[in-house]
């Protein structure tokens, strides 16, 4: 009977060490920090006063749509095709991530952009005839924190997401380790 007893407070022991270590990666749960970082605009951006429509087929591939003038290499360049840019409405500090395209046949002009609705939705700028926003390539900062919370594939965000928490889990883990280890030298050398 001592057996269960005992077991019983292991398990709990052991349940409640996981459940600290959960709370504690938590804490550092890098969301808040990774926004503030990406809404900044590092660069002058390229202003956008209008927008343009697009299908649900660029919808689902995260895709916005420039004047083919400015893909162009030289010094309007702003982007080439594929690349990831962030589009930042200064009004309200919201910002977007979408990988650019040309025009292709859709006619869109030297000042203007083409986004799907849910871009325009998270900018704010739904209904708005005119629009003042800022469009800049995104820079490692900005593609990482993408890949880990707005990117369409979920196993990439999970696995990102993942991967940080390994990394704060072991950092606290060796932590604890180091603190456990000189309590107990220090409990020694005073026995």
């Amino acid at each position: 009977m001592k057996s269960l007893v005992e077991a019983g407070i292991f398990d709990r022991l052991f349940v409640f060490l996981c459940s600290m270590t959960w709370k504690a990666i938590r804490v550092f749960n890098p969301y808040r920090l990774q926004k503030h970082f990406a809404g900044k605009v590092n660069t002058v951006g390229f202003a956008v006063n209008e927008i343009c429509r697009l299908p649900e087929k660029d919808a689902v591939d995260h895709i916005c749509r420039i004047n083919n003038n400015l893909m162009k290499d030289g010094i309007n360049c702003l982007a080439k095709r594929g690349d990831l840019v962030k589009i930042v409405n200064p009004a309200n500090g919201e910002f977007v991530m979408r990988f650019v395209h040309g025009a292709g046949e859709h006619p869109i002009k030297y000042k203007a952009i083409g986004l799907d609705y849910e871009a325009k939705k998270q900018l704010g700028v739904v209904n708005a005839e005119a629009v003042d926003l800022q469009v800049v390539k995104a820079n490692a900062a900005d593609r990482e924190f993408y890949l880990m919370y707005q990117d369409r594939d979920v196993s990439s965000r999970h696995s990102r997401a993942l991967g940080w928490y390994i990394l704060i889990g072991s950092i606290s883990l060796g932590v604890l380790n180091q603190i456990l280890g000189f309590g107990l030298s220090f409990v020694g050398e005073l026995m």
